[in-house]
């Protein structure tokens, strides 16, 4: 597994932090960059070291984030959009309840009953006005139930009918769209694993290529290493040749011609 390091004079950022160019460039945050290919790659030791170490480096910058809880953790999620759609008065009021723990509040059954004044009322008739007022609410509302299912009896199966098939519709729908999705991600997955495949042998040949070159390089300069302590050798002994030679006379020896004529002017003076 190969990593991308970028060549900088400022301190070279974490391999988690870096950005290529097209990345900085685009609308969407890239925060790893890794240049994994999973289907050919082998997971050895040394990977999980570099793993080890990066996530050290991670620690080492922040360190209150490895000894955090999940509800410290959970604080630095932004806040999630709050969708009001099925917000309504009774979750308003229930909601805070279940996270309070508190349990259900019994029903109220005062409403369907039929209280008659009380003794200390009996010759009031505002209480006995308020008792026929409702006792005729709950008449009136008798009668709402009964249409209620009279209508319901009525239109009722064909409702729920038309409800169900609406649901088979749209579950229909949502799973043509999810099939759809399984199969460009399955499409993705095959596409990526062939491409992976194809170029994995020409990856392995293009690195014994530079396995081989980074050894001739090697040989190479060992090769130039011993030429040059050779060389500097024998610049050495050529030196010491130098040093003990005798040195030659200031004076330069007579040209052969000039001591053939003294010769014969000394033999005719004679």
């Amino acid at each position: 597994m190969q990593t991308i390091t970028a060549a900088s004079t400022a301190p070279a950022p974490l391999l988690l932090e870096y950005h290529t160019p097209q990345q900085q460039q685009s609308n969407y945050p890239a925060d790893v960059l890794v240049d994994a290919l999973p289907y050919i790659d082998q997971f050895d030791q040394a990977s999980q070291e570099m793993v080890d170490q990066m996530l050290q480096e991670e620690i080492k910058r922040d360190p209150a984030a490895a000894s955090a809880s999940a509800l410290d953790v959970m604080k630095r999620v932004p806040e999630l959009k709050k969708f009001n759609s099925f917000q309504s008065g009774f979750l308003d009021t229930e909601l805070p309840r279940l996270t309070r723990g508190h349990p259900i509040a019994p029903m109220d059954f005062k409403r369907y009953s039929l209280p008659a004044p009380d003794e200390s009322n009996r010759n009031n008739p505002a209480a006995w006005h308020q008792a026929v007022s409702n006792a005729q609410a709950q008449v009136e509302h008798q009668n709402l139930r009964l249409l209620n299912l009279e209508l319901i009896n009525t239109y009722g199966s064909n409702t729920w009918i038309n409800y169900n098939k609406y649901l088979e519709q749209v579950h229909e729908r949502l799973s043509k769209i999810l099939t759809s999705h399984q199969s460009e991600i399955q499409e993705i997955n095959i596409q990526r694993k062939l491409e992976q495949t194809q170029c994995g042998t020409q990856l392995k040949i293009l690195e014994e290529r530079w396995r081989a070159s980074v050894a001739k390089n090697g040989r190479i300069s060992v090769a130039c290493n011993e030429l040059e302590q050779e060389l500097a050798s024998l610049q050495k002994e050529l030196d010491e040749l130098k040093a003990h030679q005798p040195e030659k006379s200031d004076k330069a020896p007579e040209e052969p011609s000039k001591m053939q004529d003294d010769t014969e002017t000394t033999s005719t003076s004679s």
